[in-house]
């Protein structure tokens, strides 16, 4: 079962300040950035359970990749 994934202003916003930050230093690793955390967020919707726990924030879930996400 496929869930639906809702992208809040606040989220659209940051990613979009986390994409503009990094491309001061590099513009196509910061588009490539804002492309896969795009799509890592989108694979939750299949699999929200995905990942561990991180120990220190319970909201957050780690991948094997290294990545985190927080899901409120």
């Amino acid at each position: 079962m496929a869930y639906k994934l809702i992208w809040s202003p606040a989220a659209r916003d940051d990613l979009h300040d986390i994409v503009i930050f990094i491309a001061r230093d590099n513009s196509e690793r910061a588009m490539s950035f804002g492309i896969e955390l795009i799509s890592q967020v989108n694979r939750l919707q299949s699999s929200p359970e995905r990942g561990r726990v991180a120990p220190t924030n319970s909201c957050a879930r780690l991948f094997s990749d290294r990545t985190g996400l927080c899901i409120e």
